[in-house]
């Protein structure tokens, strides 16, 4: 009874964990797996002493002091959510942790080969350490810090793992914080809660689980559709970026001059970001994006649409002896050449130069220029890099 009066006020003092983004995070083709474990616990006590699920919330309890999980173990004590084998395609596991800032020396997470394959390929290809150093932090078997500052928090942990490329990434609260290959076999589960590590650790451990999720795919299919894809206008120019996507060895840039394309690819890359100089001064273009990798080409990102500014000489002044010429429609301190013919015929690359200035922080300009009485006509022409 002490114990499960200890969980009710851990409860109460974190409070429950806000709704997260209950989503796999890249690849596509993904479909909802059920959720099913079976619990395995110090073998000498009821599992009612080191495990309950109370407000959607399991809580796995261990002692340094326990016993293993059966007689006959070796192994250290373990409180662990133990999910069914996985032996093809892809696998992502999501949930929400906590674990106690001044507990140490547990595995909160684990990727265990199947136990067939065990002896052949060693008995875990991914272990995530719970540490009290650093306000509570996670370590990978290397003792790589993925995330710190956890203690007494409840956090997001993403694990996937594809058994085509043999590939494992993890993210932290959305973040991608390890990848690694995994040990080569080809049946594992995954395991979760408290296992007791032989770095220090504290008489008490404890890990809290909830919104446990999982997700399977071919593992062959393409990334996802890019994200966040954004534009930044310019002078004869129109600037693109957009947020990676997991997984993928370059992009294919698409552009049309009618909403809904049909589109043309302008550039492939593999950066997230690219400059359109191929575009019309007042122009309007409509961009989308896709991802690439081995397994093919993602849908488009959402359209994005942008208009090249095209400054414009607004005005003519005449001031005594000298013209004012205005305009809008510049680059934001951008610079800007007037030029002057008296023939409009001519191409501008034969009309003389008579000036040059910047925008003001609006797109703005004001120049003047000194005319004589007996001039001839003059025309103008607003030039920019």
């Amino acid at each position: 009874m002490l114990n499960r009066f200890k969980f009710i006020v851990w409860l109460l003092t974190f409070g429950l964990p806000a709704l997260g983004a209950f989503a796999q995070i890249g690849g596509t083709g993904w479909t909802s797996k059920p959720v099913s474990f079976n619990v395995q616990w110090p073998y000498t006590v009821a599992e009612s002493n080191r495990f309950w699920f109370t407000n959607n919330t399991y809580h796995c309890l261990v002692y340094s002091n326990d016993a293993p999980f059966k007689a006959g173990s070796t192994t250290l004590p373990r409180t662990e959510q133990r999910f069914p084998d996985y032996t093809n395609g892809e696998i992502q596991y999501q949930a929400t942790l906590m674990a106690v800032s001044n507990e140490n020396s547990y595995c909160v997470f684990q990727i265990h080969t199947g136990d067939a394959q065990s002896t052949t390929f060693g008995s875990t290809t991914f272990m995530l350490f719970w540490f009290s150093s650093d306000g509570g932090s996670v370590h990978d078997y290397s003792g790589t810090e993925l995330a710190k500052n956890l203690g007494n928090q409840w956090f997001q942990l993403n694990v996937d793992h594809n058994l085509v490329t043999q590939t494992i990434k993890v993210w932290i609260n959305q973040k991608l914080v390890w990848t690694q290959p995994d040990n080569g076999a080809g049946d594992f589960y995954m395991k979760d809660g408290v296992y007791e590590q032989s770095h220090g650790p504290t008489l008490q451990m404890d890990a809290y689980v909830t919104n446990i999720l999982m997700w399977v795919s071919s593992g062959t299919n393409p990334p996802a559709a890019p994200t966040g894809l954004r534009t930044t206008p310019a002078v004869a120019q129109i600037g693109l970026a957009w947020n990676a996507s997991v997984d993928a060895t370059n992009y294919n840039v698409k552009r049309s001059t009618a909403s809904g394309g049909p589109y043309t690819t302008i550039a492939s890359l593999t950066g997230t970001n690219f400059t359109d100089v191929n575009v019309a001064g007042g122009a309007t273009y409509f961009y989308v994006v896709t991802a690439l990798d081995a397994f093919g080409e993602s849908a488009n990102s959402a359209q994005v649409s942008a208009t090249s500014p095209q400054p414009l000489i607004g005005g003519l002044a005449v001031q005594r002896s000298n013209l004012v010429l205005s305009g809008s429609g510049g680059l934001p301190n951008g610079t800007y050449s007037v030029l002057t013919s008296t023939n409009l015929r001519l191409p501008p690359g034969q009309w003389a130069h008579v000036g040059s200035n910047t925008f003001d922080g609006a797109g703005s300009f004001h120049f003047t220029n000194a005319q004589g009485p007996s001039q001839a006509q003059q025309f103008y022409l607003l030039q920019t890099p």
